[in-house]
């Protein structure tokens, strides 16, 4: 089930300290790929693809749905699929195949082919692709294990056990492995005692594995691209062109053959390791009577006299000769272990004598040829040839990026530097996340000071404080114009965002904010955080360009993404149309809502660019509004003390006219009593004057 819908994401324009402004429209479409999670529900997500797999019940039966559509139902779901990858010892001699990842459904490389094993009833089937593939008994020793498919995906794998270790007994096998087979597309290649040993060519393209043949006393065979051979060996390995180089053993004299397609191409007492070019050289450091030499298609190359492993604190890591990247330069470690003196080759060239050599390696464009070097306790890097400044310790040897541009760590106990393309930047006591630009032209880390602080260093200028630890990661986009990093402003310790040499805010509300990474069009930054929902639930956060464009709930369980446990939390996918894809669960508050999966378009313009412009822009904003604020109360007081003073003055001055309306209201009142008296008086006398006239 699927809709479409624009979200216009409004996030408030606020600034430092509060949060990140809006960059405009974000177009999301969402669908329901699986489940809520119920007890004994498992998911897994594709390599690529950001497919779902949910094994979930369904009534009283177990089914597998891809994307939301169920399969059908069964028994029992087998934890069938398996990756393991191999890891190869110093000396090149030894293959050790180490556990990565187990579950119950298997992805192709590119997530577009899946394949799981099912029990229903007494039987055991492979499905793939949704279409039953393969059907045997079952029993809890005989059943697929460890499904998985081809590099190059085209291929399903899995081994099945057709001989119990108990009836191996029975039949007088004692000490016998269980006979098993292994099944590719469905089809059994002989059986083999214990588990076969799988090998790809670098392509993809080709496989193999080695088997041991109960019947013949475990004698081994080889099989190649599902059919068996007529010869067989250890440590096998393909050309680029399909052929395989393996070891066998000389049935008369014992020695080690170099076989090429099961021909000899060298004897030799030992074969230490062989190592195959790009273009199709095949090197094996071996020993032909009494000296070790590097042989190349089988011929010695003069020269090369104690070809193998360096003596010494650095010590030997892995094979001892390698190739350019082009396939046209060659290099080796030779030692002279009786005289404590090692030494590289190049291309036929020898070079000085130390104490130790290791670390050695070409650069992406085959140009240079880097090693370390020890020599009476000091480390030098040599480049082509030349060493460059001795140091006590070799913090982190040479990274490559770009061409040919490299970078290490090194120094005395007290400090160490970093160098850049030969050149030494600031000392510090430590060097945190040590990261180049993919054209390799820029660096950045952070540098610690002391346990407690520490800065992040970009292209050997110190842009901020970032703790102890630094501030996490590092990114750089793909085309290295942009730079992204956690650290405190020089202006104040709040936490902040570094982006191409300026510091914004982090959107408001997030917390554990980490940076996620680039889409491949380096124009747009995806950032995730954990924060609290209103009901007081967890929340995902994922932020494009410093805006929030999905909420997901934080009760939904860990979809993990094979191969293995470091990739469990990265449940997003940059495409190379400019969309991102999420997936996870709505937030539904405290219980478990269905997975889906949403794809995200973030609006054209800016970009991540756009999140330091906004954020000035913002700033300058709120600058301009606390501004005019400040002016307007400024001349709202102003008018206040203005009216206050007005009003004032026409108090004092309506006082003054009542006070002198007052005082000629006294006056007149008293110039009126004045000539009433002077009236009466008059009219006194008057009378006085008139009685005496009449008594007369």
């Amino acid at each position: 089930m699927r809709r479409l819908w624009a979200a216009f994401i409004s996030v408030v324009s606020v600034v430092w300290g509060m949060g990140l402004p809006a960059a405009g429209q974000v177009a999301l479409e969402e669908e329901v790929v699986g489940p809520a999670y119920s007890q004994g529900t498992i998911y897994t997500l594709s390599p690529r693809g950001m497919r779902l797999a949910t094994v979930h019940m369904k009534g009283s039966r177990w089914v597998v749905s891809l994307d939301g559509v169920e399969g059908p139902p069964f028994d029992q779901i087998l934890p069938a699929a398996e990756i393991t990858r191999v890891e190869v010892s110093g000396d090149g001699m030894t293959r050790t195949p180490v556990h990565v990842w187990s579950g119950p459904v298997a992805f192709s490389p590119d997530g577009s082919r899946y394949a799981y094993a099912a029990r229903i009833g007494e039987e055991a089937v492979v499905m793939l692709d949704g279409k039953e593939i393969w059907r045997a008994p079952f029993s809890e020793t005989a059943q697929p294990k460890s499904m998985a498919f081809t590099p190059d995906g085209k291929h399903l794998y899995f081994t099945t056990q057709t001989l119990d270790r108990g009836v191996a007994v029975s039949q007088g096998g004692l000490g016998v492995e269980a006979e098993g087979h292994l099944i590719v597309d469905g089809q059994p290649g002989p059986p083999s005692s214990g588990k076969p040993t799988l090998f790809f060519s670098p392509d993809g393209a080709h496989w193999g594995y080695i088997g041991n043949d109960r019947q013949k006393n475990n004698e081994p065979f080889l099989v190649i691209n599902g059919k068996p051979v007529d010869y067989a060996g250890e440590r096998p390995q393909f050309t680029p062109d399909g052929r395989v180089v393996c070891i066998g053993r000389d049935g008369q004299s014992g020695e080690y053959l170099l076989l090429l397609s099961g021909k000899p191409i060298l004897k030799a007492h030992r074969i230490d390791n062989v190592t195959i070019s790009p273009s199709g050289d095949i090197a094996a450091v071996a020993v032909v009577g009494d000296k070790s030499m590097l042989y190349i298609n089988g011929k010695a190359v003069p020269g090369t006299e104690n070809a193998g492993g360096s003596p010494g604190s650095l010590g030997l890591h892995g094979s001892s000769v390698m190739f350019s990247p082009d396939g046209n330069r060659w290099a080796l470690h030779c030692s002279d272990l009786p005289r404590s003196r090692a030494w590289v080759v190049v291309d036929g060239a020898k070079q000085r004598e130390y104490n130790a050599t290791a670390h050695l390696a070409f650069s992406p464009d085959s140009s240079k040829c880097i090693y370390v070097a020890d020599m009476s306790g000091m480390k030098f890097v040599v480049v082509n040839g030349e060493e460059e400044e001795g140091n006590q310790q070799l913090a982190i040897p040479p990274i490559f990026a770009g061409g040919n541009h490299y970078a290490y760590v090194a120094g005395q106990y007290a400090a160490v530097k970093v160098y850049h393309d030969g050149k030494a930047q600031s000392p510090t006591s430590n060097v945190i996340g040590l990261t180049m630009s993919p054209d390799g032209t820029r660096i950045a880390y952070y540098g610690a000071s002391t346990a407690l602080q520490s800065a992040l260093i970009v292209d050997g200028e110190a842009k901020g404080g970032a703790g102890g630890q630094g501030g996490g990661a590092i990114l750089f986009s793909p085309d290295s114009k942009h730079i992204v990093a956690m650290a405190q402003s020089p202006n104040d310790r709040n936490a902040s965002i570094y982006i191409d040499g300026d510091y914004v805010a982090p959107p408001q509300g997030a917390q554990y904010l980490r940076l996620a990474g680039f889409t491949p069009d380096s124009q747009h930054l995806i950032m995730e955080s954990t924060e609290a929902a209103p009901n007081g639930g967890p929340l995902r956060s994922f932020y494009v360009d410093g805006e929030r464009v999905l909420q997901l709930s934080g009760m939904a369980v860990t979809i993990p993404r094979q191969p293995g446990p470091a990739d469990v939390v990265k449940a997003w996918e940059a495409r190379d149309d400019g969309s991102i894809v999420f997936i996870g669960s709505d937030s539904s508050g405290t219980n478990y809502g269905p997975i889906k999966r949403f794809h995200v378009k973030p609006p054209a313009g800016e970009g991540v660019a756009g999140m330091v412009s906004r954020y000035k822009s913002a700033t300058a904003d709120a600058e301009a509004a606390k501004q005019a604020a400040a002016e307007k109360k400024a001349a709202d007081e102003q008018a206040a003390r203005d009216k206050a003073a007005a009003d004032r003055e026409a108090a004092l001055k309506k006082a003054a006219e009542e006070r002198q309306a007052a005082l000629e209201a006294r006056q007149k009142a008293m110039e009126e009593r004045r000539a009433a008296q002077q009236k009466a008086q008059a009219e006194r006398q008057a009378a006085r004057e008139k009685a005496a006239a009449e008594k007369k």
